[in-house]
Formats: C-alpha cells, sequence, structure tokens
C-alpha cells in the first residue's frame, strides 16, 4: 500500500514539474487580437499574433506624430496655436486659440497625457493642414517600412480609413525610439505647464500608461500583481470605442531591449497581455555574435587572374537573439557568392552571408574582399617575376640590394681576374723577348 502511495505521488510531482516546465516554454497566449514582439537593437521578431492583420491604432497614433515633429523642430520653438485645434474631441489638456506654447509643452501633453488638441496643433504647425500632415505621416511610414498602414490625423481618433497593423507600428515604434528625446520623453508619468496668459492655473499630467506609475492590480499568471512594471520604461498608449484597448510599450533588462505591440485587447488584460510578451522575450532569449565585421568567411577561386583565389570578408557584424537553450550547432550559415569577373577591388562585394535560427532569418551580411585582382598577362607575369613583394604587398627592396651587391661583387672579382690574367700574359711576353 505504501509502495502503491509512493508510486502515485511520484508520479503527480512529475507530471506537475513537466507541466510547470511546459509552461515556461510556451509562447504567450494573449487576449488582444494581434500582437508582436520585437528586438529593438535588431528588428528580429520573437512572437507575433496576427501581426500584419489592419487594426484601428487610436492614440498609438501619437508615436509617428512625435517622430515627424521632432525630426523636423526644435523644442524650444513657440507655437502660435489655431483656431480648430482647442475643439478637437477626446482627451486634451484644452489649449486657447492664439495661446503660444513651446513644441516641447506640446509634445509632452500629447505623450503623456495622450492630449489630441496638442497633437493636432503640432500638426497644423508643421504642414499648415491635418489633410497635409497626414499625407506626410503616409510618406514616413512607408519610408520606414510600414506599407500597410493609413493615417488620417495625428492623433488617432477613429476613422475608418485609419488603420495600422502590430508589424507596422513596431517599426514606428522602433524608429521613434532612436530618438534620445523621444526616449525622455515617453518614460514620464508625470507633466505639467505653468500658467499662461490664457490659463491661470497650471495645467497638471499623469501618463496614461499604468506600467510606469500605477499602483492599479492586474491579473497575472494566477495571481494579482501591481500594474507598474520597473523594467517598462515608455511607450504609448491607446483607447477608442471601436479599437478597444491598445499598447506599445518597451523595456530592457540584462542588455536587452524589447518592443511589444498589443491591439484591441480590453482593460482588464492589455497590461498582463504586454508583459507576458515582454517576459517571454526576456526569460527565453539571449543574444548571440554570429560574426564580426572583418571576419574572413571563405575564399573563392580566381582563374587567370594576378591572385589564384580571393578571400571574402563579412562587412557588417551580425547579432540576434536566439532560444537561451538552442543549440548553436544548429545555427545554419548561408553562404552566396556573385559570378566572379575581372578585375575585382578591394572591399568589392562578392557574395554575402546569411544566418538562419530556424525558419528565421536572423541577419545577413555582404562578404567583401580585401584586395585588387586583375586578369593575368604575359606583361604582369613579367613584371611579377622581376618585382619582388614581400606579403603585404611592398616592394623586397633588399632584395635587390643584395642583388646589385652580388652583382657588383661579381664585377669586381671578373676585373681583377681579367687584370690578373693580363698581367701574366704581359709577363710571359717579356720573357719571351728577353
Amino acid at each position: 500500500m505504501k509502495k502503491t502511495y509512493f508510486l502515485i505521488v511520484l508520479g503527480l510531482l512529475l507530471i506537475l514539474n513537466y507541466s510547470m516546465i511546459s509552461f515556461a516554454e510556451e509562447t504567450p497566449n494573449i487576449v488582444g487580437n494581434s500582437g508582436i514582439l520585437i528586438d529593438y537593437s535588431t528588428g528580429q521578431i520573437l512572437y507575433e499574433k496576427n501581426s500584419n492583420g489592419k487594426f484601428y491604432p487610436s492614440s498609438t497614433t501619437k508615436i509617428l506624430t512625435a517622430l515627424i515633429i521632432l525630426e523636423n523642430h526644435h523644442l524650444d520653438e513657440v507655437v502660435i496655436i489655431d483656431s480648430d485645434s482647442p475643439f478637437v474631441e477626446g482627451s486634451k489638456i484644452f489649449i486657447f486659440e492664439n495661446e503660444e506654447l513651446t513644441v516641447e509643452q506640446l509634445l509632452k501633453s500629447m505623450l503623456v497625457a495622450s492630449a489630441n488638441d496638442c497633437a493636432e496643433a503640432l500638426a497644423v504647425y508643421h504642414s499648415g493642414s491635418i489633410e497635409a500632415f497626414s499625407k506626410e505621416m503616409n510618406e514616413k511610414a512607408k519610408e520606414i517600412g510600414a506599407f500597410n498602414s493609413n493615417f488620417m490625423n495625428p492623433h488617432g481618433l477613429h476613422d475608418e480609413n485609419h488603420y495600422t497593423t502590430a508589424y507596422d507600428l513596431s517599426l514606428i515604434a522602433r524608429e521613434a525610439y532612436k530618438n534620445p528625446i523621444f526616449q525622455e520623453i515617453v518614460k514620464m508619468s508625470t507633466y505639467s505647464i505653468e500658467p499662461t496668459e490664457y490659463q491661470e492655473e497650471t495645467r497638471y499630467m499623469k501618463t496614461t500608461n499604468k506600467f510606469l506609475n500605477s499602483t492599479d492590480l492586474i491579473y497575472y499568471k494566477g495571481k494579482y500583481v501591481t500594474a507598474k512594471y520597473n523594467i517598462v520604461d515608455g511607450m504609448k498608449t491607446g483607447y477608442t470605442t471601436v479599437s478597444k484597448n491598445n499598447l506599445v510599450s518597451t523595456a530592457q533588462k540584462n542588455g536587452i531591449r524589447l518592443i511589444s505591440v498589443v491591439l484591441k485587447s480590453d482593460p482588464n488584460n492589455i497590461y498582463s497581455d504586454s508583459r507576458a510578451l515582454l517576459d517571454y522575450g526576456f526569460d527565453n532569449y539571449k543574444y548571440h555574435s554570429f560574426t564580426f565585421s572583418g571576419n574572413k568567411i571563405t575564399s573563392v577561386p580566381i582563374e587567370n587572374g594576378t591572385k589564384n583565389s580571393a578571400d571574402l570578408f563579412s562587412d557588417e557584424t551580425i547579432t540576434g537573439l536566439i532560444p537561451k537553450d538552442f543549440n548553436i550547432e544548429n545555427i545554419n550559415e548561408v553562404i552566396n557568392t556573385n559570378p566572379i569577373t575581372l578585375p575585382i577591388s578591394e572591399d568589392q562585394v562578392l557574395g554575402s552571408i546569411e544566418y538562419h535560427v530556424g525558419d528565421q532569418l536572423i541577419g545577413k551580411s555582404d562578404l567583401i574582399t580585401d584586395a585588387d585582382v586583375i586578369e593575368k598577362t604575359f606583361l604582369i607575369t613579367l613584371q611579377n617575376y622581376l618585382i619582388k613583394k614581400n606579403g603585404l604587398g611592398e616592394i623586397e627592396y633588399n632584395y635587390y640590394i643584395n642583388i646589385a651587391i652580388n652583382i657588383l661583387i661579381s664585377f669586381i672579382l671578373w676585373r681583377t681576374l681579367i687584370t690578373i690574367s693580363r698581367i701574366r700574359s704581359k709577363k710571359k711576353r717579356l720573357k719571351k723577348y728577353l
């Protein structure tokens, strides 16, 4: 009986242990209709769910608005508020027509408090109209690589033709986060604007991003935890009755920075969804260096050239995230070389190298050569025969000096022997006549 009881308990423990291991390795099952997790450094995709499906971005739109403004304006520029922006719907800080505010004040209000009126004022200031600014938004999005998006306004208020994808939004967020000013603003938990001639009281603002400062509880992995998450240091929330809850987040841990996007979730799950993605990335991935710039990768043969082969080197350093338990011997290295046509110049691209982990391309680099190679002709062959160089391609002058010395010594010896021979011949002739 005791033995049977022991076996049952042991079996239950093994099952429990197996389920816990499986849970740690499973990819997240988010409530949101769409989501993606990328490595900020490389753009590598670590997780995706319906990432190319089109959704309404709501106020996460303001990431793109901020990017355009930061690329084209200084923070101390003064904006005179137009007549329409104060009346925009949704969240706002109540700006006034003809009120003078700086680009910095409007940007921080837009990103911290999600102020629609500030977003519209910045758009009008930059482009003259919402329509013109929207056109520039779409041009910028395509420049970044966000080809499945269309923006109709700078704030994200609902429009049937205003949409994006989780993948596109991750590209936009990654591009915006390259700007140090943007980084500083999106991690702010509070902000305020001192009184102006139009507003007698200080405007106090609090971030809409619960990851940054909220004590609210969220249900996460079977228990309630505070929404504030110390490793998260920025990005943007979004909500309309049509879009539901959207959230773009970024966090850094152990030298890795990740960006997550969750679209069309609900208020009870948007933060647990986002945290699940971020934790999944940090818990299951690590950086690996696949190659470094200047590493020799391979050699290619050359016919009828001044060299018999050309060494090819990686032009770029390639790093990426791989699963922590991944066997690096299973990394697939794919080398592609171009047909060789002479002449070849130093740093010429002669192929490429790719690194794959499973089905995913992690990185790619051009392969370049380190030397000039030209076609071998009779004159060049003769020149190479006559001109001696060392391994660095430098002429070995000592070689020619030694030849010159040997020639000089040989000449002296020859002249000496000739002179001795002539002296002996002269002596013989003298003896004959004596």
